[in-house]
């Protein structure tokens, strides 16, 4: 796959590049390899949610000092940064991958998170759906893949819930890095959704002011699969699987094999 976004800190091209659409998982994502990075290659130093951008830092932003600029760049360190924004082909590419979800769950999720999170969402849930609806999920995969997908790995929010461990090993793996199997191991056990809970229970986010004390504007909330069969309408529902219907083949095939998406009626 060729595309990429451009690089704001000393024109480095990172490793692996991960894009996703908001909340498809990139938050846990993101703790994960933070971990195993700061094992490896940083002395083992405690990851928050505050300085975990300094480890695995936005590509195309730097919103919230959350981009480049709060990369602590050291020779020999891997570069691996995550982005919501579809690549732009340039001539230097670097590896690539694509985190998908659920969409019923990814638009429940992404509700909860501008209505609580953020604090400014003014459409109930229903609204919601209409407006930032399962089309626009889908077609940001569509761009992301616009490219091909020659070299490009695709996997799960469902998958990393199978097995965090063999998610991170297939990521090192497709960027050629090393794979430290005992840190891989300890870093999965240090970013369960419990764990990160009480992280961002006692730190927060980066530069977010929100309510701490209530769970639903949390960034890290439920991490349930199929949760929204528990707050989306039955018509919602309906409507993502009628626009799911409606995809490229190859792309249908591809949101079965590695989301929920197939498996509710």
């Amino acid at each position: 796959m060729k595309g990429n976004m451009p690089v704001m800190k000393g024109d480095r091209t990172p490793d692996l590049v991960v894009y996703s659409y908001p909340k498809t998982g990139r938050t846990w994502l993101r703790f994960l390899l933070a971990n195993y990075l700061s094992l490896v290659y940083y002395g083992d130093r405690p990851v928050t949610l505050q300085n975990v951008y300094e480890y695995v830092p936005n590509w195309d932003t730097n919103v919230h000092d959350r981009g480049m600029e709060s990369y602590i760049s050291v020779a020999g360190v891997p570069l691996v940064a995550l982005s919501h924004t579809p690549p732009t082909p340039v001539s230097q590419m670097p590896t690539e991958a694509l985190l998908v979800r659920d969409p019923r769950d990814t638009i429940v999720s992404h509700w909860h998170h501008a209505n609580h999170h953020y604090q400014n969402e003014p459409l109930n849930l229903e609204e919601f759906v209409l407006k930032f609806g399962p089309a626009a999920i889908y077609g940001h995969s569509l761009e992301v893949l616009s490219n091909g997908t020659d070299g490009l790995l695709v996997f799960s929010y469902e998958e990393m819930h199978a097995s965090a461990v063999d998610v991170l090993v297939a990521l090192l793996s497709h960027a050629c890095l090393d794979v430290n199997h005992e840190a891989v191991e300890v870093s999965v056990g240090r970013s369960t959704f419990s764990r990160m809970q009480v992280v961002e229970a006692s730190y927060g986010i980066k530069n977010i002011d929100y309510d701490l004390s209530n769970p639903l504007a949390r960034r890290v909330r439920r991490g349930v699969i199929g949760s929204h069969q528990d707050e989306l309408p039955t018509w919602a529902g309906e409507l993502v699987k009628e626009v799911h219907s409606v995809q490229l083949p190859w792309l249908r095939d591809l949101y079965e094999k590695h989301t929920a998406i197939g498996y509710y009626g």
